[in-house]
């Protein structure tokens, strides 16, 4: 699946972070392990969405 970039921004990674996200908030009872997943998760996807 090709990446589309609309204004230098990679929509697909982000839709694909968003869904790993909520995904694993899912699978983690406590909401503050909600916010950690999420959080680690939306990081690591802006790191590889800027190499």
């Amino acid at each position: 699946m090709p990446d589309k970039k609309y204004w230098g921004i990679n929509v697909p990674g982000i839709i694909t972070a968003l869904v790993a996200a909520v995904l694993l908030s899912l699978t983690q009872p406590d909401w503050t392990e909600h916010f950690v997943a999420a959080g680690s998760v939306a990081a690591v996807t802006a790191i590889l969405l800027i190499l």
